[in-house]
């Protein structure tokens, strides 16, 4: 394992040198933590900008974080499912850390050593890294290129705390016992009750970039969420992405084929939302006050008008469900309806 960290540092540190990525204002923060906290302040900003192995310095310290952070396989892995440069995932999981306030969860889960078993550690560890993860693939393959790291925060960073926040209204009944069975596991095993029911929730947390990205749209936050987690019960899509993401990835092809499906349902899901709520404008239909409110009168009206379509999407999934275990071609199938439903005249 150590041979293959050094490779994976070695590899991915060149490819930060060989690119801009250096250069992005955002990483001056890694400058500054290389030396010691005296020559941290702002007085010697401009003499650490001159330092000759500054490129250099953040490239290692940069890679240091991704590699221990993500894993050794993120980068090859996510470079292969997005066709992204190193750079470019290299900002993305940046944007990603920052905008969910991962690192004081991961410098707490850390903390734990010789507090709880180590077991529980990585499994408190796993969600951290899985929504580092798929936050950076949605940016590199929805963000600008090259992305801008602290525009990125800027635009998401106070949307995901707030939705962070209305999770426990909006999650439905076996999402939110899921995470309090997990949390609760935790805290036994010697975890702290707030850490635990933080870190539980992050998987939640998943859509909270399309969900932000639906409300940039003149949408209020609450409304979109709402509606959001609300179609994943009226629409047994809360199903569909748990069976996605118990599709076998034995091999590249199945594995590229998994992260593709799930692709999909994130773009299938985040369209549906955005189009209930047109359609709820489009009748003139004005959500009530609250979230709750907003989504049951937005879906409501959506589904008298769809009526049809949306039967024959359940009964699909019906149809799914009765069947053997899913597998990629009836899960595909159930996203073909999903996107019938998401267009206008679905």
């Amino acid at each position: 394992f150590a041979l293959l960290l050094a490779y994976t540092k070695l590899d991915v540190s060149s490819r930060l040198l060989a690119s801009d990525a250096c250069e992005d204002p955002w990483f001056e923060r890694e400058l500054a933590a290389y030396f010691p906290t005296p020559l941290r302040d702002e007085r010697f900003a401009s003499a650490r900008a001159r330092h000759p192995l500054r490129r250099e310095i953040i490239a290692t310290r940069v890679t240091n974080l991704l590699v221990d952070q993500a894993g050794t396989s993120f980068i090859h892995r996510l470079a292969e499912e997005t066709g992204a440069s190193v750079p470019e995932l290299a900002r993305a999981h940046a944007a990603a850390w920052e905008i969910f306030g991962l690192e004081e969860l991961w410098t707490a889960v850390e903390a734990l050593d010789n507090v709880v078993p180590a077991p529980t550690q990585i499994d408190m560890m796993l969600p951290v890294r899985r929504l580092a993860e798929r936050a950076t693939r949605w940016l590199v393959r929805h963000g600008p290129k090259p992305l801008d790291v602290a525009a990125a925060v800027g635009a998401f960073g106070s949307g995901a705390a707030r939705l962070a926040g209305l999770l426990p209204s909006l999650l439905s009944a076996a999402d939110r016992e899921a995470g309090e069975v997990k949390a609760a596991g935790w805290v036994e095993a010697g975890a702290g009750k707030d850490l635990a029911a933080r870190v539980a929730a992050l998987d939640a947390l998943v859509p909270a970039l399309d969900v932000v990205q639906v409300a940039g749209d003149g949408q209020a936050l609450g409304d979109v969420a709402a509606v959001y987690f609300a179609l994943g019960t009226r629409l047994e899509l809360d199903w569909v992405r748990d069976r996605i993401a118990a599709l076998p990835r034995d091999d590249r092809w199945q594995a590229l084929a998994r992260s593709a499906l799930g692709d999909d349902y994130a773009r299938e899901r985040a369209a549906l939302t955005a189009e209930v709520l047109r359609n709820a404008r489009g009748t003139g239909d004005v959500p009530p006050t609250t979230a709750a409110g907003a989504a049951t009168g937005s879906l409501e009206a959506w589904t008298a008008r769809h009526r049809p379509a949306i039967e024959r999407f359940l009964l699909v999934i019906d149809d799914i469900r009765a069947g053997a275990a899913p597998d990629l071609a009836t899960l595909s199938v159930a996203m073909r309806e999903a996107r019938a439903l998401s267009t206008p005249e679905g």
